[in-house]
């Protein structure tokens, strides 16, 4: 359903789900669960897109570093946050921190 939201436009009633089932998950399975970081990840890039930088960031941050714990710094999700924040860093002007996260 947030998916849909958000590609309808509907960033604000997205993220309204996006951190209730984020509440739910931390809850149930715990902030370093699997399916908790997708929804981190997911929330971060929602947030991205509605334009609040710094908040995305700290969001990727949190999704990068439990799923390098949880899965491994080669595993195919940690890589799609690994880029994702490279993304956002390069949008804030930090090209050395994105170059880094490349290398």
């Amino acid at each position: 359903m947030q998916i849909l939201l958000n590609d309808c436009g509907r960033l604000t009633e997205a993220k309204r789900l996006y951190l209730k089932a984020l509440a739910g998950y931390e809850e149930t399975v715990g902030a370093n669960h699997e399916e908790t970081l997708l929804v981190v990840n997911n929330l971060a890039i929602l947030t991205y897109h509605q334009g609040h930088l710094r908040e995305a960031k700290a969001l990727y941050e949190r999704a990068l570093t439990g799923r390098e714990t949880l899965l491994g710094l080669s595993a195919a999700d940690t890589l799609i946050t690994v880029n994702n924040l490279a993304v956002l860093l390069s949008d804030l002007g930090q090209l050395e921190e994105a170059k880094a996260l490349y290398i």
